[in-house]
């Protein structure tokens, strides 16, 4: 009897340390993910519509938009972004990739902490760039916006 007990928790322990192993893996991909994306843009100059086939959710949030329009739109940000960080083009930085809800970052922007666990936070040299939202293994949306100077920040994500 006491032998089957002890052969129920180690079944259980090694259950529970499994899917705990496969969570982290999950989130170590995920933000592998956002840094290959990053660096696929600034240090690689891969062209938009390259990134949008290996990056990009392509369903969108779920509104019936169609892929070409969600294609356009993820063209347009991936040149804002770029627009905007003139500083990080052609130069080996180093991306640092975090999850929103662990993330070691000061000063970090409002955002709801449910969708915390889909949200990572991209820093060079300790300097926030950028915040990420991820749809399963794809990305979601990159572009956002803050209500008010402090206010919550929300995505675009049609």
């Amino acid at each position: 009897m006491c032998a089957k007990n002890k052969l129920k928790f180690i079944l259980s322990f090694f259950l529970v340390f499994s899917a705990i192993i496969n969570c982290q893996g999950q989130k170590t991909k995920k933000s592998e993910i956002v840094k290959s994306f990053f660096e696929d843009i600034f240090i690689h100059n891969k062209s938009s519509e390259k990134l949008f086939v290996e990056y990009a959710d392509k369903k969108g949030s779920g509104a019936s938009t169609s892929k070409d329009t969600i294609s356009d739109m993820f063209n347009k940000c991936v040149l804002q972004l770029k627009a905007d960080r003139k500083h990080l083009l052609n130069k080996n930085v180093r991306f640092d990739v975090e999850n929103y809800n662990t993330s070691s970052q000061p000063d970090l922007r409002y955002f709801d902490k449910k969708a915390g666990k889909r949200i990572f936070v991209v820093s060079v040299n300790g300097k926030i760039e950028c915040y990420v939202l991820m749809k399963k293994s794809k990305i979601l949306a990159f572009h956002y916006i803050t209500k008010g100077k402090e206010g919550p920040t929300y995505f675009y994500t049609k």
